[in-house]
């Protein structure tokens, strides 16, 4: 086997060029990468108690005007940490994409209006974030908090609950428009969360002063915003805890990677909620999910390679590609679905594929779905360099601005004038191959796998393209080229046999064997018997004498791995075969072994010479 600096050089995660991903090593795949936080599960912070009460029917008028009915209605289920971990390894702040084996994708616009139905298309959530809160809480509120309960721009949720829990039965319309604005506050308060897990932002209060105008704010932009910034913060630390509105990641998931999504009864979503409040009611099963198996399912996602394809259709069944083709769905919203939400899930449908800075309060995160065309069943071109700056991540509360509308006046009209940075495309007539030109570029600024076992055998996927492509003109340069390249795949077959393969068989030891014949106890001093009866007393009847058979192995003792040996210009290459999920991998080696000498015949003189032994 290899030695570990052959390994790196064979198994690269990539990038090749450094120049998009800038902060790689600072990311946390690196870490994952060396071994420093492969077992690391992030704890996922929310508030979800507001989630779990019920609605006094005298406030859903206010919630529809204010266009959080949607998000009330969401329900509360729990958060699956192991799942938003493997997705926070993913993703890269400078282009605020999840970057995957197969291409870019990410949460957009359109996954937040149609899972919480948050209005979209609005203006942009900002303001001060300095006043004198306890007038302000009184005010809008009808109640003055203690001075212990505020803390700077800050209210903690607990007095909330308590003060504004049960509406009196004979409650006029502002004590019932108080409430309102209470419940809106606490649902807020589970969206933007703070770090202590139990305050509110008071900036948000002044906004709520016209509920009806507050509808036309988009506060779906500010939670894209916020759940962006906070992946940003926990992709590049060593951090062990993210918040913020981690349920739309988890649905987005559950939408598009069908091999770590629960079982959902119906498809279809209800007229009366989005999306996101029709997966929480429906989920019927949840899997228990491991860290590292999320993340080595995600590594080995494909998609449909060009020449492999070629040899499936033309010898070979091509189930095994068309199921990791099915394991992402990169458009779950087709216009059925979409007539089955209600209106406010759709509002933002003309800005969908808007390049804009996304906007709350301090925090200037940039939507790019110009990185992520396939979501939108367009063509994806390569795309032009990231937006985001790391200055704007480098904005905080903390900052000596309060005035954030005047600060971020730059951004704000760029988001005023959105509907005209609407990116446009060609329809995708088919999904991208491997050797297609942005693939091409992908693989060379991407990093494309997390883990060293799923990129073990992502290394043998492009090694089989590149064996195929070269095959397809040989040549002294191309059939060198291709035994580099097989010396690759052997390695990586190796390094993922090393880190997956179960122990060697263990057969039981022989029992020791005893004389079958009982001797009878000797009483104490006993005369030694006679030499004649020493002879006959060592002499056993034949009846007596039983064979020792050799111990046979048990029915369930696994069999020795079978070994092939692979000469390629007579160095002797070994692959060992432990796994069935690489089954595949070996056909296809066998169609290009039987494949390449008649290719070769024709060339001779270039002294190449393959042959194929199986040992058992």
């Amino acid at each position: 086997m290899a030695n570990q600096q052959t390994r790196r050089d064979y198994i690269v995660p990539s990038p090749i060029d450094p120049k998009l991903l800038r902060l790689q090593s600072q990311h946390r795949s690196e870490g994952i990468w060396t071994g420093k936080m492969e077992h690391e599960v992030l704890t996922c912070r929310r508030q979800g108690n507001i989630l779990h009460t019920d609605i006094d029917n005298r406030i859903v008028p206010h919630l529809h005007d204010s266009g959080f009915i949607g998000i009330a209605r969401l329900g509360f289920f729990p958060l699956d940490w192991h799942l938003i971990s493997a997705f926070v390894e993913q993703w890269r702040l400078e282009t605020h994409t999840f970057m995957m084996s197969i291409g870019e994708c990410t949460i957009s616009l359109q996954d937040v209006g149609i899972i919480t139905g948050l209005p979209i298309h609005g203006s942009a959530v900002t303001g001060m974030s300095q006043a004198e809160w306890p007038e302000v809480c009184e005010l809008l509120l009808g109640a003055r908090p203690p001075p212990k309960m505020i803390r700077g721009h800050t209210l903690k949720l607990s007095w909330l609950t308590d003060e504004f829990g049960a509406i009196p039965h004979e409650a006029d319309d502002l004590t019932v428009l108080w409430h309102a604005r209470a419940f809106i506050l606490r649902l807020i308060g589970s969206i933007f969360l703070d770090k202590t897990n139990s305050r509110v932002n008071l900036m948000f209060l002044p906004l709520l002063e016209d509920l009806r105008q507050a509808a036309t704010y988009s506060w779906g932009g500010a939670c894209l915003a916020f759940l962006y910034r906070e992946l940003c913060r926990v992709a590049v630390t060593e951090a062990k805890e993210i918040s913020g509105p981690l349920f739309i990641l988890q649905i987005w998931a559950w939408e598009r990677f069908k091999i770590i999504s629960p079982s959902i009864r119906d498809p279809l979503a209800p007229h009366d909620a989005p999306l996101g409040a029709s997966r929480a009611r429906q989920i019927t099963e949840v899997t228990t999910h491991v860290l590292q198996k999320i993340r080595y399912n995600l590594d080995r996602i494909v998609i449909f390679f060009s020449y492999i394809n070629h040899f499936m259709f033309c010898k070979f069944n091509t189930s095994c590609f068309a199921h990791f083709h099915l394991q992402i769905t990169w458009e779950p919203y087709n216009e059925e679905l979409l007539d089955q939400l209600p209106d406010m899930c759709i509002q933002g449908r003309p800005i969908w594929k808007a390049v804009v800075p996304l906007i709350c309060f301090h925090i200037i995160e940039w939507h790019q779905p110009d990185r992520v065309m396939r979501q939108f069943s367009l063509a994806q071109p390569i795309p032009r360099r990231p937006m985001q700056t790391d200055e704007l991540h480098e904005i905080t509360l903390r900052f000596s601005e309060s005035n954030w509308a005047h600060h971020h006046a730059t951004y704000i009209n760029r988001w005023n004038r959105r509907e005209h940075y609407i990116v446009q495309g060609q329809e995708m007539a088919q999904p991208l191959h491997h050797h297609s030109e942005y693939m091409e570029w992908y693989r060379r600024v991407a990093r494309r796998w997390i883990s060293i076992s799923g990129a073990a055998i992502g290394c043998v996927k492009d090694a089989i393209e590149d064996c195929l492509l070269k095959l397809q003109n040989p040549s002294t340069e191309n059939v060198a080229e291709v035994k580099h390249t097989l010396r690759k795949m052997m390695i990586a077959l190796e390094e993922e046999s090393r880190l997956c393969q179960m122990p060697p068989p263990q057969s039981a030891p022989q029992a020791t064997t005893f004389n079958d014949e009982l001797e009878e106890d000797q009483p104490i001093n006993q005369p030694e018997p006679s030499h004649r009866a020493a002879r006959r007393r060592s002499r056993p009847a034949r009846r007596h004498q039983h064979p020792v058979r050799p111990a046979s192995p048990p029915d369930d003792a696994l069999p020795p791995p079978v070994a092939f040996t692979l000469a390629v210009s007579h160095q002797r290459l070994i692959i060992l075969i432990l796994f069935p999920r690489l089954l595949h991998y070996l056909t296809l080696l066998i169609t290009l072994v039987g494949w390449l000498p008649h290719q070769c015949l024709a060339h001779q003189h270039h002294g190449c010479h393959i042959k194929l032994k199986c040992k058992t």
